[in-house]
């Protein structure tokens, strides 16, 4: 993200910050395997197949699952993650139909901020999450239903793949096989 630099170690389940300016690693966590690595200003999320949400600043990345520490929610199984350009955490619980978002708190600690239902969504759904500005969008793979943050319940071609999170954008872009389709934002609320 930037001059942020991550390596993500999926066969030995860890990440490590890089100071690019070195060419060092400069921090590192050891994560549980099958974990998902989200990075976007300077916010670290890892989400662990369990379901156990952790966040970090990038320069403290060995903060996360270290002994001592918390996380900081348990999303369930079958739950995903995405951080947008502004460093906020956002996690779709398939478990529990429905997208949190999480920032710093007065305290400093990273805490929830806000959380909407997907109405529809079960605990066994495919879901898939990215961010366009500072909200939130579902894909239910099942239903070809796309959730917004807005309050936005659209129906979607069966084989769409969401964007990779973004500033602020008039539309929220999915790509199929065949073509870009751009869905306005501004939701239903």
């Amino acid at each position: 993200s930037g001059s942020r630099v991550m390596i993500v170690d999926t066969v030995g389940s860890s990440i490590a910050a890089v100071d690019p300016a070195r060419v060092i690693l400069a921090d590192s966590a050891k994560l549980a395997p099958g974990s998902s690595v989200a990075m976007g200003d300077a916010t670290v999320a890892v989400l662990e197949p369990s379901g156990t949400l952790w966040a970090s600043p990038f320069t403290a990345v060995s903060g996360i699952a270290a002994q001592g520490t918390e996380p900081v929610a348990d999303e369930g199984k079958n739950a995903k993650i995405a951080v947008g350009v502004d460093g906020t955490v956002y996690a779709a619980s398939a478990s529990e139909a429905t997208v949190r978002s999480y920032g710093q708190g007065d305290d400093g600690t990273t805490v929830q901020k806000s959380s909407r239902d997907l109405p529809g969504v079960t605990a066994d759904h495919k879901l898939s999450l990215t961010v366009v500005g500072t909200t939130p969008y579902v894909l239910d793979h099942d239903t070809n239903t796309l959730y917004g943050g807005d309050g936005l319940r659209v129906q979607v071609p069966g084989d769409a793949v969401l964007q990779q999170p973004s500033g602020t954008a008039d539309a929220v872009t999915l790509a199929t096989p065949t073509s870009l389709v751009r869905i306005p934002t501004g939701g239903g609320d």
